[in-house]
């Protein structure tokens, strides 16, 4: 019942802050282990890479194929591949032991924030929803409105600066102008003298 009124982001970020900064650091040393074994395949496991026969359909390596790879680079006593081999091994195990550990901090955030939930007295709940959750909804929509009336503000300002940017002194200037050159036309034309 709790979880449906406080959905668990809040809590976490009420409690559990530093928590979360954690597990999003150990998320991003994951993703950047999972791009460099990515690379380290379009690298050796393109067409007539080292590791081709390595990679699978999907594009991945694998550690069962790398290591049938190092295998058969040890008995053909290929040292170009048996090194390419064991760095491929290595990129595979740290990727491996990243996203372990992002995925154990993840399931030790979950639970602490679960155990967060029964420990929530009533205050700590309208806190939560009141403060965390409505306010800061109604302060985004609050600041929304207030960005786009100003953004309607600037543009109509705009439209009249450029209506306008011509002077009363501008305009009679002209104005003078073209009854000279309208009193030229009507003196060619004959109708004044």
């Amino acid at each position: 019942l709790k979880m449906d009124l406080v959905p668990p982001e809040l809590v976490v970020r009420r409690y559990f802050a530093d928590d979360q900064a954690r597990v999003d650091e150990l998320t991003a040393e994951a993703d950047a282990a999972t791009q460099a074994v990515d690379e380290y395949v379009e690298e050796h496991g393109a067409d007539e890479g080292l590791l081709f026969d390595a990679v699978n359909d999907k594009g991945k390596l694998t550690q069962a194929a790398v290591k049938a790879a190092l295998k058969e680079a040890k008995a053909a006593h290929d040292d170009e591949t048996i090194e390419c081999a064991e760095v491929a091994i290595g990129l595979l195990q740290a990727e491996a032991a990243a996203k372990k550990a992002a995925k154990d901090a993840q399931a030790q955030l979950d639970t602490a924030t679960l155990k967060q939930y029964g420990d929530l007295a009533e205050a700590d709940i309208q806190a939560l929803v009141l403060d965390d959750k409505w306010a800061a909804a109604i302060r985004n929509r609050v600041v929304g409105e207030v960005n786009a009336l100003a953004l309607d503000l600037v543009a109509r300002i705009q439209v009249l600066g450029e209506r306008y940017a011509a002077t009363v002194s501008d305009l009679d200037a002209e104005l003078a102008e073209l009854e000279t050159k309208v009193g030229a036309h009507l003196t060619a034309m004959g109708v004044r003298s």
